[in-house]
């Protein structure tokens, strides 16, 4: 049995949206947050479970909410030609919620895409989470928010 308490927690996310284009997101998580909470990573490179593995314990500090929901730094690859060289690994927020059942995160959403906003920390935690979960540092990354009906 895992510690919902700490689980729960995690690293505080300020969204980035341009005004001036309205709700790209088609009611996405972006559209009404302006503050997003980052619990864990879904690693799809490796994984098709959906589940989320934790953060780790330094960056759980704030607890979910509806003004602040859940989310994880997915993880996935694309190709962009042919050859080990021409993998990229890129990473974005995706939306997630708690599953009782499974007792850990799970992706809200089975697809999403961007929907024209960006998340990101006031400091370090963000870019060095993201280099050990990507292998790169990255300040702001985009979110996953949209759903096409």
């Amino acid at each position: 049995m895992t510690n919902t308490e700490d689980i729960t927690r995690g690293l505080t996310l300020e969204v980035y949206r341009n005004a001036h284009h309205g709700d790209c997101t088609n009611g996405g998580i972006t559209s009404r947050a302006t503050r997003l909470i980052l619990v864990g990573v879904l690693d799809c490179t490796e994984y098709t479970t959906g589940f989320v593995y934790p953060a780790p314990k330094p960056m759980r500090v704030f607890n979910t909410s509806d003004e602040a929901p859940a989310v994880a730094l997915e993880i996935r690859r694309h190709s962009f030609g042919t050859g080990a060289r021409a993998l990229a690994t890129y990473g974005n927020f995706v939306p997630v919620h708690w599953d009782t059942t499974a007792e850990r995160y799970v992706r809200t959403h089975s697809w999403t895409m961007f929907g024209g906003n960006f998340a990101s920390t006031s400091d370090s935690r963000l870019p060095e989470y993201a280099e050990t979960q990507l292998g790169y540092r990255c300040d702001i990354l985009k979110v996953h928010d949209r759903i096409e009906n």
